[in-house]
C-alpha cells in the first residue's frame, strides 16, 4: 500500500487566501491539511507516499523539506493534469501497489487503516468514501450494499445517495482503466467505466468530522468546529498529528483550546493587554498589540492588529482583510 495526497489545485475559491499560501498548507492550528492527511497515511502505516504539484510548487516542496517530511515522494505537473491526470507521471513509482488517496483541501477525523481493511477485504477496484449527505451543487453517489451503482447523472440511482468525502483507495488494476496521458478527471473517465461496465466500485461510509476548505467561510467554520471538538476522543489523531510536529499552544486566562474560546498558536505575539474573545485564532507569526480586541476572527502569520483596533468577523493576512460575517 502506498499513498498520496493530491495538492496541486489552484485553490481559486479561496482567494485571496490563496494569493499566499497554496490551499493544502492555509493554517489550521499551527498544522495545515497537507500535514494532517500524511499524518493519517502514516497513522494506517503508509511510509510510501506521494504529493503532486503545481500552483505555488516551492512553498509546498519547502514546507515538505522542512517540516520532518522526509521521503516524501514529490510529482511537479508544470500543466496541472486533473484528479485523473496526476497519477499517470507515478505509474512507475506506483508498481503494483494499491493508492490510498486524500485531496490536499480536507480536514477530518477519517481512520485511514480501517478504510484500507475494508477495500483489501472487499475485492474492489475502487473503493471511495462518502459522507452521508449529497452537499449542495456536488454530485450524489448512489450506493447499496457496499457497491457503488451510480455517480451523478451516469450509472444507476439507488434509495442511498452519499457524497465523495475526497479519499479513495485504487487497486493496481484500476490503473488500466485511466487514459495513460492527457489532462483529465478520474470520476468521468476512469469510475464512469467502470461503473457502466458493472464492475466492483466500493463505497465506505463515513460520518465523522469532514471539511472541505474550499473557501474563507468554509474554512472559518472548520476552525471553530474543531477548536469546539478539540478534546473530544474522535480528534485524538490530529491532537497527534500536531504534537509530532511540535505545535503547542498558549494558555492563558484569555486563551483557550476548547468551549469556543480563543487560541494562540506558541510563536504569535499577542500584548497581554490584548483582548480575545470566543472564536478567536491567532497563527505564528501573527501580532497583536495592546488594547486590541479581537472576536470570531483569524489573524494569520505576517498580520498585525495594531493597538486599540476592533477586529470581529473577519480573516486577516499579511495583504488582505476578508469579512466572513
Amino acid at each position: 500500500m502506498k499513498g498520496m495526497v493530491l495538492a496541486a489545485g489552484l485553490g481559486t475559491r479561496l482567494r485571496p487566501i490563496t494569493d499566499e499560501y497554496p490551499k493544502p498548507l492555509v493554517p489550521m492550528f499551527g498544522v495545515n491539511p497537507l500535514a494532517l492527511a500524511i499524518h493519517q497515511l502514516r497513522s494506517a502505516g503508509i511510509d510510501q507516499i506521494a504529493v503532486n504539484t503545481h500552483y505555488q510548487a516551492d512553498k509546498i516542496e519547502h514546507y515538505l523539506k522542512h517540516s520532518g517530511s522526509a521521503g516524501i515522494k514529490i510529482s511537479h505537473e508544470p500543466t496541472i493534469l486533473g484528479t485523473g491526470g496526476a497519477y499517470n507521471p507515478l505509474r512507475g513509482w506506483l508498481e503494483d501497489s494499491h493508492l490510498a488517496v486524500i485531496n490536499g483541501d480536507i480536514v477530518s477525523t477519517m481512520d485511514v487503516s480501517r478504510i484500507l481493511s475494508a477495500h483489501l477485504a472487499s475485492g474492489a477496484l475502487a473503493t471511495m468514501v462518502l459522507l452521508p449527505n449529497v452537499i449542495p451543487g456536488e454530485n450524489g453517489v448512489s450506493h447499496h450494499d457496499g457497491l457503488i451503482s451510480g455517480i451523478g447523472k451516469f450509472g444507476k440511482k439507488s434509495q442511498k445517495e452519499g457524497n465523495f468525502a475526497c479519499m479513495q483507495v485504487l487497486s493496481p488494476k484500476f490503473f488500466d482503466h485511466l487514459p495513460t496521458e492527457g489532462v483529465f478527471d478520474i470520476i468521468t473517465t476512469a469510475y464512469k467505466a467502470l461503473i457502466n461496465a458493472g464492475l466492483p466500485v466500493g463505497a465506505f461510509e463515513f460520518s465523522g468530522m469532514w471539511h472541505d476548505i474550499r473557501s474563507p467561510k468554509y474554512y472559518f467554520a472548520a476552525l471553530i468546529d474543531m477548536a469546539a471538538r478539540w478534546q473530544n476522543t474522535e480528534l485524538a489523531n490530529i491532537r497527534h498529528a500536531v504534537t509530532d510536529l511540535g505545535i503547542s499552544f498558549e494558555r492563558s486566562p484569555h486563551v483557550s483550546v476548547s468551549g469556543g474560546g480563543a487560541l494562540v498558536v506558541r510563536g504569535a505575539l499577542v500584548d497581554p493587554k490584548a483582548v480575545l474573545g470566543k472564536n478567536t485564532f491567532i497563527e505564528f507569526g501573527a501580532t497583536v498589540e495592546a488594547d486590541a480586541y479581537i472576536e470570531n476572527s483569524l489573524v494569520l502569520s505576517g498580520a498585525t492588529v495594531k493597538k486599540g483596533d476592533l477586529v470581529k468577523n473577519k480573516i486577516l493576512g499579511k495583504s488582505f482583510a476578508i469579512d466572513i460575517a
